[in-house]
């Protein structure tokens, strides 16, 4: 088994097909295709990490040949899904049975799946006795990866501030979340607003936020209270008052390693979708804290700027 399969959390089928006659690997690659596709005979299927062959069909699967096996997944209605699939097949006869790994995206009942396919072979001589096809739906990191990109894309536009309001908006809407906030250590014991989504609706006044309870800097790690957040910290009414009862959060911080902020995603229930809420803020809180260094520097230089031009304005004699 290929790493990359081998360290897959999502679910792995292992589906063993057998020939008899066996497969002359001497014969032309298009007569090995037709044999694999149509002499073949599914003899197992074992699915570890869960099932999830069963939602596209409920089988049974054993008896079918490589076609008809393709076919009951996709309903017999996708020849693109066996175009796919005899691609990948005429790939590893070419390779003189190497074992060949693709991702391959099927239509199935009318919606795309994404699978990494494996393919390893059993060959003795000239003949083709066995081919193990092990498939892992990857259809999440797939989607995950389609939102990454339309939020950058979204984002890739967006002038100074609009950066923070800008990804806010599409992280609360990504993950159906009450709050998005941005936040900035404006002294050890208070954050201020950068950027706050709240209920759907971009809060343009500065907020302030006592740094207590989850707001309380822990170091480089992301923060996670899946539920009851509010009655953990009693302390911290802002939570109790504002109705949320789930956190998570990542610390900010600049080139340097100086605290800049916070990221957090907030609601009024628990996450629906728990894993995609931290990859999406473990991704996006790299760009955050280079924006929030990059505008902490200019609101920086732009004070020294306006009290050098307080002094010269109230110098009698200039400078």
């Amino acid at each position: 088994m290929s790493e990359q399969l081998s360290e897959a959390q999502q679910a792995v089928a292992t589906v063993v097909f057998r020939f008899d006659p066996a497969v002359d690997v001497s014969q032309k690659v298009d007569d090995q295709l037709q044999h694999i596709l149509n002499g073949s005979v599914l003899t197992s299927l074992s699915e570890r990490g869960g099932s999830f062959l069963s939602a596209f069909s409920p089988g049974p699967f054993e008896g079918l040949s490589y076609r008809s096996f393709v076919e009951l997944l996709s309903d017999g209605a996708s020849e693109e899904g066996l175009y796919t699939v005899s691609q990948q097949l005429k790939a590893f006869i070419g390779s003189g049975y190497k074992t060949n790994t693709q991702t391959l995206q099927w239509l199935i009942n009318d919606q795309t799946y994404s699978f990494t396919v494996e393919l390893q072979a059993f060959v003795t001589e000239q003949s083709l006795e066995e081919i193990r096809v092990l498939i892992a739906d990857n259809t999440a990191d797939r989607e995950r990866d389609d939102l990454v990109f339309r939020i950058a894309q979204g984002l890739s536009t967006a002038p100074g501030d609009g950066f923070f309001s800008g990804l806010v908006k599409h992280l609360a809407t990504a993950l159906c979340l009450d709050y998005v906030l941005i936040a900035r250590a404006c002294s050890p014991e208070q954050l201020s607003s950068v950027a706050l989504f709240d209920h759907g609706q971009l809060i343009e006044s500065e907020r302030v936020f006592r740094a207590e309870g989850p707001f309380e800097h822990k170091g480089s790690r992301i923060v996670c209270y899946p539920e009851r957040v509010a009655e953990l910290f009693p302390q911290a009414d802002w939570f109790a008052q504002s109705g949320v009862q789930s956190y998570m959060s990542v610390p900010l911080y600049s080139s340097e390693g100086q605290y800049l902020g916070v990221l957090a995603l907030m609601h009024g229930q628990e996450f629906d979708n728990l894993d995609l809420a931290r990859s999406l803020l473990t991704i996006f809180s790299v760009r955050a804290a280079a924006e929030l260094e990059l505008r902490e520097q200019k609101r920086g230089e732009e004070y020294k700027q306006n009290r050098y031009s307080a002094l010269i304005q109230n110098s009698p004699n200039g400078i």
